[in-house]
């Protein structure tokens, strides 16, 4: 259902640029109101679609729970003294840049990349450069064979 409801309020993924324009379409772009030496909150603009932002809270519900896709970094955000709400917002933002690199780049999700990422991150400062490609290598050969995915390029 929440698939439907994205296709029908989206239409073609394809005319956005960046992913600060799907956001603005979602009504999930930030901004603040400060003057002088008064720093005001940031907040979502909800000025997007409505039912699209609706159908990413309940999307973003879904993948907090226990094992889902995105648990993890909802509990590290309430562990930082996030509120809940505010938390849940944010997962519905990171949910939103997912599904938007998935149909420009016409990839599948690859639910560990940012477990691997961090770790070729260790090895790299632990070894040095040369040992660091020869593993990269490595483990490149090793992840498109045991599953030959695009890899998410978020930014």
């Amino acid at each position: 259902m929440s698939v439907a409801g994205i296709i029908v309020e989206v239409g073609d993924f394809k005319k956005f640029q960046t992913w600060a324009e799907i956001m603005k379409l979602a009504g999930l772009d930030l901004y603040e109101i400060s003057s002088g030496k008064w720093k005001g909150r940031r907040k979502i603009s909800k000025r997007g679609r409505s039912l699209l932002r609706k159908i990413l809270y309940y999307a973003a519900i879904q993948t907090i729970r226990n094992n889902g896709i995105l648990h993890d970094y909802y509990t590290r955000l309430t562990a930082r003294g996030m509120k809940r709400m505010m938390a849940l917002v944010a997962v519905s933002r990171k949910l939103w840049g997912i599904i938007y690199v998935i149909v420009r780049d016409d990839s599948e999700y690859l639910a560990n990349f940012e477990s691997i990422k961090r770790l070729l991150k260790v090895l790299l400062h632990r070894w040095g450069d040369y040992r660091f490609l020869l593993l990269r290598s490595c483990c490149d050969l090793l992840i498109e064979y045991i599953t030959p995915r695009q890899h998410l390029n978020l930014y």
